[in-house]
């Protein structure tokens, strides 16, 4: 038995990397099964009903509110030209941010690699795709794909250091730039890393003309859209909703509720104390707790929405240093991470076979979502405007305003409705909408069913409660 056990370890010594590379391609493989048959988050249609508004050519900003950069919605409209208006869309979209989920572990075992070893390495994408606190990457919105090319100018930047390759900054602050087309928020990591270029040039390891030469490639990669939001007198309301009113905006909700989801991650957070307090000695390494450190930090003290995926920028950097954490206090022994491998893989497996399981018996989780979009397609026709207001059933028909979603209609002084009036000069009125545009379908949220415009017009679908069809 002892001589089994023996050969066992020996042969898990050798042949590790081939046993967790396999072990992630069937955890990935897995979760693959079940993108397609979970719950659509409504953020999820907002971006499809952007995309497919952008498509049919309005102008994101101009025609149409909207308060994140726009490169995930140019990126989804060949989806829509090629699947259709129908439902395949979404789940070729969810497919498409699965790839992307996928890129950013493979990135992030890029830079450990790169900063630490091989086997921490494979240990961190363990940690990092398989945490429930970086599950909303593999949703259709665009911190995905704004935490994908973050990390890559990260990774070319680190290379950088070492090499000093011109090329390779100039890709860095290329993929920093297109991150920053997909979402605003990587504005905070593009502060740290120009604070990394400081001090650098303080420490004389690099000149200032490399970050003259790294502001450039940057600014020149963005000229193009914002000469183009110039061009069709979008660049006002681009600055106005994207900026403004995200900084101005009323509401404000606390981290309480993400926290105790970060927490519930113990073995990526105890890995990452251990990691932090005794194992970091390269400059490279320090770097990476500094960027960890304050993007935990802002996510959790700045941001004004804490929620889960505005932490997904952190999670990365955090996965590196408590798989390094392990590393050592597992002295580098590959049986070991093996078997720790094995334990964080377990609890996704239960949880991924769960659901398939539940989708098998009793068909999928998003059935309900699916039967309301093709009521709502079924009883319209294109050219039709609807009103949706929580945005959770209207993907590819009209809207009756330029505010679109989640207007909450005379909450309280500090509404959003207000902040709206004070920022463009222009007033929101739901009811006068309805009675200007007529839309063939509407939904009761924030709405006084009693109001004669939509008593007098509306009755209530034979289907859906929340749901109203027009008379005639």
């Amino acid at each position: 038995m002892k001589q089994k056990i023996n050969a066992l370890l020996i042969f898990t010594q050798v042949h590790f990397e081939v046993i967790a590379w396999v072990l992630f391609i069937f955890m990935i493989f897995f979760r693959a099964l079940t993108c397609s048959f979970t719950t659509f988050d409504q953020d999820e249609l907002e971006a499809i009903h952007t995309a497919w508004k952008i498509s049919k050519g309005s102008m994101v900003y101009r025609d149409f509110f909207q308060h994140h950069h726009p490169l995930l919605y140019y990126c989804l409209i060949p989806l829509i030209n090629f699947f259709g208006q129908t439902l395949k869309t979404l789940v070729a979209a969810r497919v498409l941010m699965h790839i992307n989920y996928l890129l950013c572990g493979i990135v992030t075992y890029l830079i450990a690699s790169h900063i630490f070893n091989r086997t921490s390495a494979l240990l961190s994408i363990f940690l990092l795709l398989f945490s429930s606190i970086f599950s909303k990457v593999i949703e259709i919105r665009p911190d995905g794909p704004q935490v994908l090319f973050g990390l890559l100018a990260v990774y070319f930047l680190f290379l950088y250091f070492d090499r000093k390759h011109l090329l390779l900054l100039f890709f860095s602050a290329l993929s920093l730039a297109i991150s920053f087309l997909f979402l605003q928020k990587i504005l905070f990591l593009i502060v740290l890393i120009g604070l990394v270029f400081l001090y650098k040039i303080y420490q004389k390891q690099i000149s200032l003309l490399a970050l003259i030469f790294y502001i450039s490639i940057f600014c020149i990669a963005l000229i193009p859209y914002y000469s183009y939001l110039v061009y069709t007198n979008a660049l006002h309301y681009y600055f106005i909703f994207n900026w403004l009113f995200n900084i101005m905006h009323p509401e404000r909700f606390y981290p309480m509720h993400t926290l105790m989801e970060l927490f519930l991650n113990k073995l990526l957070l105890f890995g990452y104390a251990l990691g932090l307090i005794y194992y970091l000695h390269t400059q490279n390494q320090k770097i990476v707790a500094f960027f960890s450190l304050s993007l935990l930090f802002i996510a959790i003290f700045i941001v004004k929405f804490s929620f889960p995926q505005y932490y997904a920028p952190a999670i990365p950097f955090i996965a590196m240093i408590a798989a390094y954490g392990y590393y050592v206090i597992f002295d580098g022994q590959k049986d070991k991470i093996l078997l720790m491998i094995f334990i964080i893989a377990a609890q996704p497996f239960i949880s991924y076979s769960f659901i398939l399981a539940k989708m098998i018996i009793k068909g999928k989780n998003n059935n309900e979502q699916h039967e309301k979009i093709n009521y709502v397609l079924s009883h319209t026709k294109p050219g039709d405007t609807i009103y949706d207001g929580k945005n959770i059933f209207n993907i590819f028909r009209d809207d009756i305003d330029f505010m679109w979603f989640q207007i909450k209609q005379n909450h309280d002084k500090s509404s959003i409705t207000d902040l709206y009036k004070s920022l463009t000069g222009k007033s929101y009125d739901i009811y006068q909408a309805i009675e200007n545009k007529k839309p063939k379908i509407i939904s009761n949220y924030y709405l006084d069913m009693e109001h004669p415009i939509i008593k007098n017009n509306y009755k209530k679908s034979l289907k859906y409660n929340d749901l109203y069809i027009r008379k005639n």
